[in-house]
Protein backbone atom coordinates (compact mmCIF):
# COMPACT_ATOMS: atom_id res chain seq x y z
CA UNK A 1 0.00 0.00 0.00
CA UNK A 2 2.09 3.21 -1.27
CA UNK A 3 0.66 6.54 -0.01
CA UNK A 4 0.25 9.09 -2.79
CA UNK A 5 0.20 13.07 -2.51
CA UNK A 6 -3.58 13.33 -2.66
CA UNK A 7 -4.15 11.63 0.14
CA UNK A 8 -4.75 8.29 -0.98
CA UNK A 9 -3.75 4.93 -0.68
CA UNK A 10 -2.59 3.08 -3.82
CA UNK A 11 -2.28 -0.84 -3.95
CA UNK A 12 0.48 -2.27 -6.22
CA UNK A 13 2.77 -4.85 -5.91
CA UNK A 14 1.31 -8.63 -5.60
CA UNK A 15 -2.48 -9.11 -6.05
CA UNK A 16 -3.59 -12.03 -4.44
CA UNK A 17 -7.32 -13.75 -4.95
CA UNK A 18 -8.35 -12.10 -1.09
CA UNK A 19 -6.82 -9.61 0.44
CA UNK A 20 -7.25 -7.57 3.68
CA UNK A 21 -6.05 -3.79 4.19
CA UNK A 22 -5.41 -2.41 7.82
CA UNK A 23 -4.95 1.80 8.09
CA UNK A 24 -4.23 3.27 11.49
CA UNK A 25 -4.79 6.95 12.03
CA UNK A 26 -5.46 9.21 14.94
CA UNK A 27 -9.09 11.77 16.30
CA UNK A 28 -7.46 15.00 16.73
CA UNK A 29 -9.55 18.14 17.14
CA UNK A 30 -13.15 16.85 17.35
CA UNK A 31 -15.40 13.69 17.87
CA UNK A 32 -15.92 11.81 14.66
CA UNK A 33 -18.65 10.13 14.35
CA UNK A 34 -18.25 8.97 10.48
CA UNK A 35 -15.51 7.45 8.11
CA UNK A 36 -15.30 8.28 4.65
CA UNK A 37 -14.04 5.52 2.25
CA UNK A 38 -13.48 6.71 -1.34
CA UNK A 39 -12.65 3.93 -4.54
CA UNK A 40 -10.85 5.99 -6.88
CA UNK A 41 -9.65 4.90 -10.43
CA UNK A 42 -6.43 4.43 -11.69
CA UNK A 43 -4.44 4.23 -14.79
CA UNK A 44 -2.89 0.37 -13.80
CA UNK A 45 -6.57 -0.72 -13.31
CA UNK A 46 -7.94 -2.78 -16.11
CA UNK A 47 -10.50 -0.23 -17.93
CA UNK A 48 -8.61 2.69 -15.92
CA UNK A 49 -11.38 1.50 -12.98
CA UNK A 50 -11.34 1.34 -9.03
CA UNK A 51 -10.87 -2.63 -8.65
CA UNK A 52 -7.95 -4.96 -9.20
CA UNK A 53 -9.68 -7.44 -10.57
CA UNK A 54 -9.06 -8.65 -13.85
CA UNK A 55 -12.06 -6.92 -15.22
CA UNK A 56 -11.73 -3.78 -12.97
CA UNK A 57 -14.28 -4.12 -10.11
CA UNK A 58 -13.96 -4.81 -6.65
CA UNK A 59 -15.99 -6.42 -3.96
CA UNK A 60 -15.66 -4.80 -0.67
CA UNK A 61 -16.89 -7.55 1.95
CA UNK A 62 -16.53 -6.25 5.34
CA UNK A 63 -15.43 -2.96 6.93
CA UNK A 64 -14.18 -3.21 10.45
CA UNK A 65 -13.72 -0.90 12.83
CA UNK A 66 -11.62 -0.37 15.91
CA UNK A 67 -10.70 2.32 18.30
CA UNK A 68 -7.98 2.44 21.46
CA UNK A 69 -7.77 5.23 23.93
CA UNK A 70 -4.81 6.40 25.87
CA UNK A 71 -2.98 3.55 24.82
CA UNK A 72 -5.27 1.01 25.86
CA UNK A 73 -6.05 -2.06 24.17
CA UNK A 74 -7.89 -1.54 20.63
CA UNK A 75 -11.74 -2.62 20.95
CA UNK A 76 -14.61 -2.82 18.36
CA UNK A 77 -16.33 0.42 17.41
CA UNK A 78 -20.61 -0.83 15.58
CA UNK A 79 -20.98 0.67 12.28
CA UNK A 80 -24.43 0.85 12.67
CA UNK A 81 -25.24 2.78 9.01
CA UNK A 82 -23.58 2.89 5.34
CA UNK A 83 -24.55 5.10 2.83
CA UNK A 84 -22.91 4.83 -0.97
CA UNK A 85 -22.99 6.76 -4.10
CA UNK A 86 -23.58 3.87 -6.58
CA UNK A 87 -23.55 0.22 -5.77
CA UNK A 88 -24.20 -2.33 -8.39
CA UNK A 89 -26.94 -4.82 -8.15
CA UNK A 90 -27.15 -7.38 -5.65
CA UNK A 91 -23.78 -5.48 -3.81
CA UNK A 92 -25.02 -2.64 -1.67
CA UNK A 93 -22.83 -0.69 0.89
CA UNK A 94 -24.68 -2.26 3.19
CA UNK A 95 -23.33 -5.52 2.96
CA UNK A 96 -20.20 -4.73 3.50
CA UNK A 97 -20.79 -3.96 7.21
CA UNK A 98 -23.17 -6.97 7.94
CA UNK A 99 -20.65 -8.86 10.20
CA UNK A 100 -20.43 -11.51 6.72
CA UNK A 101 -17.57 -12.77 4.96
CA UNK A 102 -17.66 -14.97 1.56
CA UNK A 103 -19.39 -13.75 -1.62
CA UNK A 104 -21.38 -10.23 -0.75
CA UNK A 105 -20.56 -7.02 -0.02
CA UNK A 106 -19.96 -3.47 -1.90
CA UNK A 107 -19.42 -3.26 -5.47
CA UNK A 108 -19.63 -0.87 -8.36
CA UNK A 109 -19.71 -2.22 -12.00
CA UNK A 110 -16.00 -1.34 -12.13
CA UNK A 111 -16.06 -3.84 -15.31
CA UNK A 112 -18.13 -0.94 -17.03
CA UNK A 113 -18.20 1.48 -14.99
CA UNK A 114 -14.75 3.88 -14.77
CA UNK A 115 -15.66 6.54 -11.67
CA UNK A 116 -15.05 6.86 -8.55
CA UNK A 117 -16.97 5.99 -6.03
CA UNK A 118 -17.98 7.16 -2.20
CA UNK A 119 -19.27 5.26 0.92
CA UNK A 120 -20.02 7.22 4.21
CA UNK A 121 -19.93 4.92 7.44
CA UNK A 122 -22.01 5.89 10.30
CA UNK A 123 -20.35 4.69 14.03
CA UNK A 124 -22.63 3.88 16.84
CA UNK A 125 -21.03 6.35 19.42
CA UNK A 126 -18.49 9.51 18.34
CA UNK A 127 -14.84 8.47 18.58
CA UNK A 128 -13.29 11.19 21.44
CA UNK A 129 -10.18 13.25 20.42
CA UNK A 130 -6.87 11.72 20.88
CA UNK A 131 -8.25 8.31 20.04
CA UNK A 132 -6.47 6.11 17.49
CA UNK A 133 -8.67 4.37 14.86
CA UNK A 134 -8.06 1.36 13.00
CA UNK A 135 -9.88 0.41 10.54
CA UNK A 136 -9.78 -2.82 7.92
CA UNK A 137 -10.67 -3.29 4.48
CA UNK A 138 -11.75 -6.84 4.29
CA UNK A 139 -11.78 -8.15 0.39
CA UNK A 140 -12.89 -12.32 0.38
CA UNK A 141 -14.71 -12.70 -2.58
CA UNK A 142 -11.88 -13.88 -4.91
CA UNK A 143 -10.29 -13.14 -8.31
CA UNK A 144 -8.28 -10.41 -6.81
CA UNK A 145 -11.52 -8.09 -6.27
CA UNK A 146 -9.69 -5.63 -4.27
CA UNK A 147 -10.37 -1.60 -4.31
CA UNK A 148 -6.94 -0.36 -5.69
CA UNK A 149 -6.58 2.93 -4.57
CA UNK A 150 -8.88 4.57 -1.96
CA UNK A 151 -8.80 7.49 0.68
CA UNK A 152 -9.65 7.36 3.90
CA UNK A 153 -11.22 11.06 5.60
CA UNK A 154 -13.53 12.17 8.59
CA UNK A 155 -16.27 14.95 7.90
CA UNK A 156 -15.25 18.51 8.59
CA UNK A 157 -17.30 18.81 11.79
CA UNK A 158 -16.81 14.89 12.12
CA UNK A 159 -20.77 14.08 12.03
CA UNK A 160 -22.41 11.47 10.65
CA UNK A 161 -24.11 12.42 7.30
CA UNK A 162 -28.18 13.47 6.92
CA UNK A 163 -30.39 10.15 6.77
CA UNK A 164 -31.87 9.45 3.83
CA UNK A 165 -35.13 9.99 5.92
CA UNK A 166 -34.26 13.56 6.95
CA UNK A 167 -33.19 14.24 3.50
CA UNK A 168 -36.66 13.29 2.03
CA UNK A 169 -38.10 15.56 4.37
CA UNK A 170 -35.96 18.29 3.73
CA UNK A 171 -37.15 18.12 0.05
CA UNK A 172 -40.61 18.70 1.05
CA UNK A 173 -41.64 22.27 0.67
CA UNK A 174 -41.68 23.65 4.17
CA UNK A 175 -45.13 25.24 4.03
CA UNK A 176 -46.55 20.97 3.08
CA UNK A 177 -44.57 19.56 5.75
CA UNK A 178 -47.13 18.12 8.25
CA UNK A 179 -46.81 17.81 12.38
CA UNK A 180 -45.22 14.65 11.97
CA UNK A 181 -42.76 16.19 9.55
CA UNK A 182 -41.59 18.69 11.42
CA UNK A 183 -41.45 17.06 14.65
CA UNK A 184 -38.93 14.40 13.35
CA UNK A 185 -36.75 17.25 11.55
CA UNK A 186 -36.91 19.27 15.22
CA UNK A 187 -35.75 16.26 16.97
CA UNK A 188 -32.94 15.49 14.63
CA UNK A 189 -31.41 19.01 14.35
CA UNK A 190 -31.76 19.04 18.75
CA UNK A 191 -29.96 15.38 18.36
CA UNK A 192 -27.55 16.77 15.95
CA UNK A 193 -26.90 19.72 17.77
CA UNK A 194 -27.64 19.83 21.16
CA UNK A 195 -27.44 15.68 21.91
CA UNK A 196 -29.53 13.91 23.94
CA UNK A 197 -30.23 15.52 27.01
CA UNK A 198 -31.88 18.32 24.69
CA UNK A 199 -33.68 16.38 22.25
CA UNK A 200 -35.68 15.75 25.47
CA UNK A 201 -36.59 18.60 26.35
Amino acid sequence: LVPQDDGSILATGANPATQTYEMEFAVNQMPVKAIRLEALTHESHANGSTGRGSNGNFVLSEVEVEAAEDGADFQPVEVTAAEADYEQKNYPVTAAIDGKRGRGGWAVDGNSRAKDSTAVLTLAEAVAPGTRIRVRLIHTWGGSHTIGRFRLSVPADGLEPVPPAIRELLAIETAKRDAAAKSKLSRFLALRFGGETIARL
